[in-house]
């Protein structure tokens, strides 16, 4: 856990520090999925804790993204990265200064619907998780018994991938990539789980 604890502070620092070009959407993804990968190791009880894991990670992220747009807002007007240039924004324009970037990062979005393959992706992966988390019945709750570290981490994935489309410009893009490895792990997963239930149903 320390190995863990000190890796995500190197790559944090290296993603998201404003004097080495900050990537605030990168760092708060990063720090989501980091912790809920964290924080789902030391739990007993995951699947109760799920939720509460989540929040605490958010929350982590919420506080890493005001701390970084601080000491961003530090440093010289013209040194200020993109974070402290938006905490400028806000000081002067209020909470509603929040408003219109949010409406940027929609209409990024929605542009790249027709002008990017990993749209379309993203759209096939949501479907392909749906399909599996409900059919077959129970077959992914025994899979993520049994090898609950394995799903520690393609829940981390997943949370990731949604703080990842909810803070990016090219929030399609960035959610799409980070879900391409664990909806092929855990598809393949539940082919080995249904392979272990007929095997042992022949049995």
């Amino acid at each position: 856990m320390i190995a863990a604890g000190t890796l995500l502070v190197l790559w944090a620092y290296a993603v998201s520090v404003p004097w080495h070009g900050s990537n605030l959407g990168g760092s708060l993804s990063l720090v989501t999925a980091y912790l809920v990968t964290v924080i789902g190791l030391v739990s007993e009880k995951r699947s109760k804790k799920r939720l509460r894991t989540w929040l605490v990670a958010i929350a982590a992220a919420v506080v890493v993204a005001i701390v970084l747009s601080l000491a961003d807002l530090a440093r010289q007007t013209e040194a200020q990265s993109h974070i402290g240039r938006f905490a400028s924004q806000i000081r002067q324009g209020g909470p509603t200064s929040i408003f219109p970037v949010i409406v940027r990062k929609l209409e990024m979005n929605l542009s790249l619907i027709g002008y990017t393959i990993w749209s379309k992706a993203l759209l096939t992966f949501i479907v392909v998780m749906g399909v599996l988390f409900c059919r077959p019945k129970g077959m992914l709750a025994r899979a993520a018994a049994n090898r609950p570290v394995i799903f520690n981490g393609i829940w981390a994935s997943f949370a990731g991938s949604v703080t990842a489309f909810a803070v990016n410009d090219s929030g399609i893009v960035a959610a799409a990539t980070a879900l391409l490895f664990p909806v092929a792990l855990i598809t393949d997963l539940l082919l080995n789980q249904q392979y272990e239930d007929d095997s042992a149903t022949c049995e």
